[in-house]
């Protein structure tokens, strides 16, 4: 084999190598996976909805209303049947436009705790709080299914 042939088969490997690498890791839109989703509850609607979970809440929800983070939780299985809204989180409307306009940020207000957030155990009554254990809203949770209570995604 002269080297001329060498230089196609080298090139040949290289095109298919960069082929599988663009179909395997850039040749679509990214799914959606549960980890990049979470709940939201519509306030008006009082309705449940899945929405792309870096959002900085409250968000627009599918029936248009405000849509605020709600976390689920259940003493058995996490279906429908089962889970039950242990809080609701949202932030408020000075920390969401500081958020909104700074990525650096956004990405950090997920983290433990955050200046700006507010819960709710109701989703109507808010308190202003950097994380949910020193918001309150949480302490009913600790007696609800005697030691079993588990978060659900």
């Amino acid at each position: 084999m002269d080297n001329h042939q060498k230089h196609i088969g080298a090139a040949s490997a290289v095109i298919v190598l960069l082929v599988l690498a663009w179909m395997m890791f850039g040749g679509s839109e990214p799914q959606r996976t549960a980890e990049s989703e979470a709940w939201y509850f519509d306030v008006v609607e009082k309705r449940p909805f899945r929405a792309a979970s870096r959002q900085i809440p409250p968000i627009e929800s599918p029936w248009g209303n405000d849509g605020v983070r709600v976390y689920y939780f259940s003493c058995g299985q996490c279906n429908e049947d089962e889970r039950f809204a242990g809080y609701y989180m949202k932030f408020s409307d000075h920390a969401k436009k500081i958020l909104e306009g700074d990525e650096n940020l956004k990405a950090q207000a997920f983290g433990e705790a955050h200046p700006g957030r507010m819960y709710s155990s109701d989703g109507i009554n808010w308190v202003a709080a950097p994380d949910v254990a020193t918001s309150g809203v949480t302490a009913a949770l600790r007696d609800k299914c005697f030691g079993k209570l588990r978060t659900c995604r």
